[in-house]
């Protein structure tokens, strides 16, 4: 996948293979990489390329607004996932949607080739493109039919991945070990990535027909979906009524309603959880900075949560996994 700028953006003032000096990930092993810089805006690229698919990873800083093109002779299929900022428009298929941080679309483009256009605002972006190729075919068709089925949404789009799904694509951009990069593994990964993208699509699709006459409960779920996302930030009830334009006192009802908890108490689950994968897969962070990460302002309020759910301190439960391993 080409990034090609508009033609007033197109003088090049620098070119190589490096990666933006800014950018949180490292070059990673096995990856190509090229580095451009524009009047308006540079880039860097990693890319990975198999006979299945294509991975493309594009980090930007923008100084100013600027519109760029996606653009694959051979694009048949193409996975999609934001990672850091909001894209304000994108145009895809003749449609215009704008795509939020840690979204993800699928798109079967409809005349192979065809270049996506992206309106994209002043600041630091970075993104994934998985391109399928025609030998994903088979796959495609028997695992994901939903997705191929899908010809009146297209692009199938998900906002506010939750973070259990966006640590599945961290995995490729930010590997843990070089094992999780070996061509087997990266194959999986994609099957992975995408049959959590059904899911996903499949479940919020059938909530959304069950609420379709009913705007709080819909409204209610994109609060959950926003906690999924984000559990490690502060949820007031006052923010989220705000956000979601509802009365607190109609979040609190309709919420219990829903998922037979609280606000306050299913943002502690989301947190908890979230420690726990920290705690598995992070073993030289302290409790305190594993509390400070997961959205915890006092350690000890994270513990007691901990020992409450789990009879154990976060501690213990580390000590539990280094024994096992």
């Amino acid at each position: 996948m080409e990034l090609i700028p508009e033609s007033n953006q197109k003088e090049i003032i620098t070119k190589g293979n490096a990666v933006l000096s800014s950018s949180k990930n490292s070059k990673i092993n096995g990856f190509k990489s090229f580095f451009k810089e524009y009047i308006s805006f540079s880039h860097s690229c990693q890319y990975y390329l198999s006979p299945h698919f294509d991975i493309y990873i594009y980090q930007l800083e923008n100084k100013e607004a600027i519109q760029v093109f996606l653009q694959s002779a051979s694009c048949k299929w193409l996975l999609f996932y934001l990672d850091t900022g909001n894209i304000q428009l994108i145009n895809l298929n003749d449609k215009n949607f704008e795509l939020l941080e840690k979204s993800s679309f699928f798109a079967s483009m409809q005349v192979v080739g065809n270049a996506i256009k992206m309106t994209i605002g002043k600041g630091q972006y970075s993104f994934v493109c998985c391109k399928l190729k025609s030998g994903s075919e088979s796959i495609l068709i028997h695992y994901y039919t939903t997705l191929l089925n899908n010809v009146d949404e297209n692009p199938i789009l998900i906002d506010s991945l939750d973070s259990k799904s966006q640590r599945e694509w961290e995995k490729i951009f930010e590997p843990i070990d070089l094992v999780e990069l070996l061509p087997s593994k990266l194959n999986s990964l994609v099957q992975l990535i995408l049959s959590n993208f059904c899911f996903i699509h499949k479940s919020r699709k059938l909530f959304s027909s069950q609420t379709e006459s009913d705007l709080i409960a819909q409204k209610i779920h994109s609060i959950k979906n926003l906690i999924d996302c984000y559990p490690f930030k502060r949820h007031t009830l006052y923010g989220l009524s705000t956000k979601f334009n509802l009365g607190i006192r109609i979040i609190k009802l309709h919420f219990k309603q829903l998922f037979n908890k609280s606000v306050f108490q299913y943002c502690i689950e989301k947190r908890i959880e979230y420690a726990i994968y920290l705690l598995e897969n992070h073993l030289d962070y302290s409790i305190k900075k594993v509390a400070l990460i997961c959205g915890f302002r006092k350690t000890q309020h994270f513990i007691r949560q901990f020992q409450q759910k789990f009879g154990l301190s976060p501690g213990q439960y580390r000590n539990k996994i280094l024994i096992k391993r």
